[in-house]
């Protein structure tokens, strides 16, 4: 998990930041983080 976090992009980090607060569950951060690293 800190892994895929670390090589995530500034803009990617940026995205992840504002779109956390839609997550409702560790779930959708975990098929987030899997759609962006695509």
């Amino acid at each position: 998990m800190e892994a895929k976090i670390r090589s995530l992009s500034i803009s990617e980090l940026d995205e992840l930041v504002d779109a956390q607060f839609n997550f409702t569950s560790m779930d959708d951060l975990m098929n987030w983080l899997s759609k962006s690293q695509n």
